[in-house]
């Protein structure tokens, strides 16, 4: 892990970012314009007196991290979830292409480190989780990345043949044309001492064959496989009955 860093932490309104439909904005702050739509109030104190199933998620869990590569540290925090003491400092982003932005990176930093944090100042046990966010629908949203080459910015593209609205994108299987975009990666990044490693991790998540969501959460599980990262898929009819 890297050293801790001095973190300030600033609430802000969804309506200040002026980004989200009225919808979700009156579910997050008046509730009571949108109460016949949904069975209770995300905010309410019983909401958090709601007894959880801590078994059957641990055990979810368990079967979904085995999948991406279950390592000693990450079984450890499933484990402790079964702890009613236990919290979670939870963060997710889509499945972009090759783990998409550098924020998603820089969030899972985050996430790591206030978990030590929070740790350390509470005492109690805090596992820190990553939400891959698989039922996202916005195909064109995932299907690209971006990398920085000779100080120019260059797409990388992921193109087959899919539906106009193919579902849950992260239950598709990559094809075959998931190597232009790996060719096109290794073809961009600037020789190092890393890269041989980092090329062999990309290309050992994103074979043919994969689903997007699992390609995704395994290249991001080896990517911090030694600080017990737990990654949650939430399409799992496992979960949506908790």
């Amino acid at each position: 892990m890297p050293p801790s860093v001095q973190t300030a932490v600033r609430r802000a309104s969804p309506a200040a970012l002026d980004a989200f439909p009225d919808l979700f904005l009156d579910y997050c702050t008046d509730f009571d314009a949108v109460s016949d739509f949904y069975a209770g109030d995300w905010q309410a104190d019983a909401a958090a007196r709601r007894p959880a199933d801590r078994g059957v998620l641990a055990d979810t869990l368990l079967d979904q991290n085995e999948r991406w590569g279950l390592g000693a540290a990450t079984r450890r925090h499933i484990e402790t979830l079964r702890d009613p003491e236990s919290v979670a400092i939870v963060t997710g982003q889509q499945m972009g292409l090759f783990t998409g932005p550098l924020y998603t990176i820089y969030k899972t930093i985050t996430t790591l480190q206030l978990t030590e944090e929070w740790a350390a100042q509470t005492g109690r046990p805090v596992v820190p989780v990553f939400w891959v966010e698989g039922e996202d629908h916005d195909f064109e949203e995932i299907a690209t990345a971006h990398v920085l080459h000779r100080n120019e910015v260059v797409p990388l593209s992921y193109e087959p043949e899919v539906e106009d609205n193919p579902g849950a994108v992260g239950r598709l299987a990559l094809t075959d044309a998931i190597h232009e975009g790996l060719d096109r990666l290794d073809e961009v990044l600037p020789p190092s001492d890393f890269k041989p490693g980092v090329m062999e991790r990309v290309r050992a998540a994103y074979r043919p064959g994969t689903r997007i969501e699992d390609a995704f959460a395994q290249l991001m599980r080896s990517l911090f496989e030694d600080e017990g990262l737990v990654f949650v898929n939430p399409d799992d009819a496992r979960l949506k009955a908790l």
